[in-house]
């Protein structure tokens, strides 16, 4: 399956050091996968692994940071990964503990606002369409994209690319540790890259690159990020791993489905959060809000970052 790319992206697959940066490297031959994926396991020594972090609802933010890995995409072993996907996809909360947010009682007073309804407005036409990442062994893709103003990145589960904008393609590779590296791997990431999210920042003239982690045999939960260090997402990113394990109320909590957004000072990035395991706390402890200070990440320097655990709904930027 292959979508097309203009004002939106589309779907993806396997791949990455390589000696001249002008001449992409190319994987060739299909991928083939089982029906039946093994767990996917942790980049990261269990035994090295951070305690929960502890947090609470409606307390004030608390604040850590994390040192980056750079790394150069132009030295990538292969660059340019699109071989075929040959086999039965699967989804990825297959890898993530059961969670259900509560129903939410809507029996509310009438506010006497109208009812929304749909308009006949005209559709813009893009001028340039070209394929986008093509099926991978993960569905849903749940694609999203970045536009600078030289290329067009794309992520979805669970690879990354970006193109020239006349569709001529830069870099693809896999998010996770099978590429060749993965686009995460050496900021530490194992074989579980899920629910990647992108933008291109136009206050900074940057594009960022978000991911989730989780492996559930030490309960190892990850927020991991890229900045790139100009407006060429081709060469240096600078990456970071942030722990998001959380403790609360006698409880241990994963991250899942995040929102992803910025302004003129941080990069927001939002999750609901489930419970590992049978303990006293609630099952759904509500919104986690992570804000990431740009300034460091614009230098390759530290992140400084602060959480807010909101409570109540589900919480999206």
């Amino acid at each position: 399956m292959t979508t097309t790319l203009g004002v939106v992206l589309a779907t993806t697959i396997l791949g990455g050091c390589h000696s001249d940066p002008s001449v992409p490297s190319e994987a060739s031959g299909p991928v083939s996968a089982s029906p039946r994926f093994d767990p996917p396991l942790s980049g990261r020594d269990p035994a090295t692994l951070p305690d929960p972090l502890p947090r609470a609802v409606n307390a004030p933010a608390v604040r850590g940071s994390t040192d980056p890995t750079i790394i150069d995409t132009a030295k990538f072993r292969t660059r340019i990964d699109r071989r075929p996907f040959d086999g039965a996809g699967v989804r990825p909360a297959r890898f993530l503990p059961p969670h259900k947010k509560p129903a939410i009682d809507l029996q509310l007073p009438d506010n006497g606002l109208p009812s929304g309804s749909m308009q006949a407005l005209a559709r813009t036409e893009p001028g340039v369409a070209f394929p986008g990442i093509t099926q991978t062994p993960w569905r849903p893709p749940d694609p999203s994209i970045g536009v600078g103003p030289d290329y067009v990145l794309e992520t979805v589960n669970m690879k990354i690319a970006w193109f020239e904008k006349d569709g001529t393609p830069v870099f693809e590779q896999f998010l996770d540790s099978s590429g060749n590296p993965g686009f995460f791997e050496e900021v530490g990431a194992g074989g579980f890259t899920f629910d990647p999210k992108c933008f291109y920042d136009p206050h900074v003239q940057r594009y960022v690159v978000l991911a989730l982690e989780y492996y559930g045999g030490d309960g190892e939960a990850w927020i991991t990020m890229a900045v790139s260090d100009d407006d060429d997402p081709e060469g240096t990113w600078y990456k970071y791993r942030t722990w998001s394990l959380i403790e609360s109320q006698g409880s241990d909590y994963w991250v899942d489905y995040p929102g992803f957004g910025y302004d003129e000072d941080a990069w927001y990035v939002t999750g609901n959060l489930f419970e590992l395991g049978d303990g006293p706390g609630p099952g759904f402890l509500g919104g986690l809000v992570r804000v990431f200070d740009k300034q460091g990440a614009l230098d390759g320097e530290a992140i400084e970052w602060q959480d807010i655990l909101a409570g109540g709904a589900s919480w999206q930027v």
